[in-house]
């Protein structure tokens, strides 16, 4: 009995944020300089990387052998599972290169803000869809300008604010550029579209209330020990060398090759009832506790091109491949993965964009202004569960009852019959 209660009395780690300086915080463009828009660059670049590399140690962890660093947020991941052969996600069909049913989509379902430590009696619920899939690169989309003697080609994916009638242009063989690595451009589409520099053709827009993000992929001097039939790693023409008997395969084409991702982001009720976009009001339209803002601040990074519109590039897993000038085989559905990373990431950036507002992380910033609401401010201290090393909470219940049940095992224990100065006779008690 005594093990038992002495197994319970170390319950778990976790414990409540503790910094006064709760707050969310905003770059203003108004309140800062040159060099403090450079600088909020460079933090937002670290916390997409910081969030890509803890997705990478830890959304693929088991709890038994995750590292040190995996333990930092109250709950190491957040779940979701990966769906395949899903329906092409845009306005027509005719956009997804592979068919119909050849998209990708990746899901937690409804997550409940305890999840990322949200600690409150009443907890709201949220959720993330992505479906991402290669895009058709034939005509009219991909366009190669016929007075161009450099091999250029346009991406009419749609328009751009500054009279720019596609969306991207590539010119050159990238193979021959002698860098070993991809070069990745993305555009973006949010849920304020008429505000957006990138203005996507209406067959490619997402469902109501997503956002949309578009990839171009291009891979220089690369070379592969095996053919790759990945529609956007593409590389099969081989290429022999002298001593070597099989050959190595590259991209000869020097089109980019585009990957598109339309995210949905929800708030939902506590209840799971009812949800609702980011950028929509609570139902009834009535005043939102701390913990609402504070869920929903965590979300508002939480989409494919804040995983990777700062790194480009070096946001790939494909990168990881290559030593010198020779890449890992790929899989065939090699793009898969790098969407389910980008995911894992963007679903890592709502973890750890929550412990930064419960700590006020961005504070002292230049060129930061707070922009909590009145009905929050001040109230988002110590809301904020987490894990730390060398902390141990203590089950009240099992470290009073140690001793409780200590002390009756000692009363127990007395031997009656020989108690000093009484005599037991005939079941009663009796001075000797």
């Amino acid at each position: 009995m005594a093990g038992v209660f002495s197994a319970k009395i170390a319950s778990n780690n976790a414990g409540l944020s503790s910094s006064p300086d709760c707050a969310y915080y905003e770059y203003d463009d108004a309140a800062g300089e040159d060099e403090a828009y450079q600088q909020d660059v460079l933090n937002n670049r670290n916390k997409e990387a910081r969030a890509s590399q803890y997705a990478r140690t830890c959304y693929d962890s088991g709890e038994s052998s995750a590292p040190f660093s995996c333990n930092m947020f109250y709950n190491q991941s957040i779940g979701y599972k990966t769906l395949t052969d899903q329906r092409c996600p845009f306005a027509s069909s005719d956009m997804c290169s592979q068919g119909l049913y050849s998209a990708v989509t990746f899901d937690t379902s409804l997550v409940d803000a305890s999840v990322i430590g949200i600690n409150a009696l009443s907890t709201h619920k949220f959720r993330r869809k992505t479906t991402c899939s290669p895009l058709n690169m034939s005509e009219p989309y991909v366009q190669s300008v016929p007075s161009s003697t450099n091999d250029t080609y346009r991406y009419r994916y749609g328009s751009k604010k500054d009279s720019t009638a596609y969306t991207f242009e590539t010119s050159g063989r990238p193979f021959q550029w002698l860098a070993p690595v991809y070069s990745a451009n993305t555009y973006f589409s949010s849920l304020y579209s008429s505000e957006d520099y990138w203005q996507p053709l209406p067959s490619l827009k997402p469902p109501a209330d997503s956002t949309l993000t578009i990839i171009f992929v291009s891979s220089m001097h690369i070379y592969h020990t095996k053919p790759s039939l990945d529609p956007i790693f593409h590389a099969t023409e081989p290429r022999y060398f002298d001593g070597s008997r099989d050959p190595y395969y590259y991209n000869s084409d020097p089109r980019a090759r585009v990957l598109a991702c339309a995210d949905k982001t929800e708030l939902c009720s506590p209840d799971g009832e009812s949800c609702w976009p980011l950028t929509g009001p609570t139902p009834g339209h009535s005043p939102s506790p701390p913990p609402y803002w504070l869920t929903k601040w965590s979300l508002k990074s939480s989409n494919i091109y804040d995983s990777l519109k700062l790194r480009l590039g070096a946001a790939l897993l494909a990168q990881e491949s290559i030593s010198q000038s020779i890449s890992l085989p790929l899989s065939s559905n090699h793009w898969q993965s790098e969407a389910s990373q980008l995911f894992s990431t963007s679903l890592a950036r709502i973890q750890s964009d929550a412990w930064d507002i419960a700590t006020g992380a961005d504070r002292e910033k230049p060129g930061y202004v707070e922009k909590t609401p009145d009905e929050a401010k001040d109230q988002l201290c110590g809301i904020v569960k987490t894990k730390r090393e060398n902390y141990t909470n203590v089950n009240l219940f099992a470290f009073i009852g140690l001793p409780c049940l200590a002390i009756t095992i000692f009363v127990l224990s007395w031997d009656v019959r020989t108690f000093p100065g009484w005599t037991l006779r005939r079941g009663s008690w009796s001075r000797t």
